[in-house]
């Protein structure tokens, strides 16, 4: 599966490229910034899921969240906040708490993995 990470924490979001790959999914890239989220997306559709972190350096990630939603990639929040202190956008997806566990972060990927893999089979 190809994955953008959305982390603003380098040695986070390293250790989940790491848990990633290992299991064989490809990373299309990195963001530290909503402002580099929306930058990757304008070149078009790269990736099957996003990783998003709830805060990037205390700005407000729902405008990642709505320009994902709008092409349709999934995304999966990960977040040292419990799931119900985060914004509503946020709430309805998948949630994985920090710090990060390589168990909860495969399942929640896996998951995604199989839905994606319906869709193509039904198509």
């Amino acid at each position: 599966m190809r994955i953008l990470i959305v982390e603003d924490e380098y040695l986070i979001a390293a250790e989940i490229s790491d848990i990633l790959t290992t299991e064989g999914h490809t990373i299309v890239g990195t963001a530290a910034s909503a402002e580099e989220v929306i930058s990757i997306l304008s070149n078009g559709p790269i990736c099957d899921l996003a990783i998003l972190d709830a805060n990037l350096a205390g700005s407000s990630v729902s405008p990642v969240a709505t320009a994902l939603e709008r092409r349709s990639i999934p995304f999966i929040v990960v977040s040292g906040y419990s799931q119900w202190e985060l914004l509503l956008p946020l709430r309805k997806a998948p949630f994985v708490p920090k710090p990060v566990r390589r168990e909860a972060l495969l399942a929640a990927v896996a998951n995604f993995d199989r839905k994606l893999r319906q869709q193509m089979t039904s198509h």
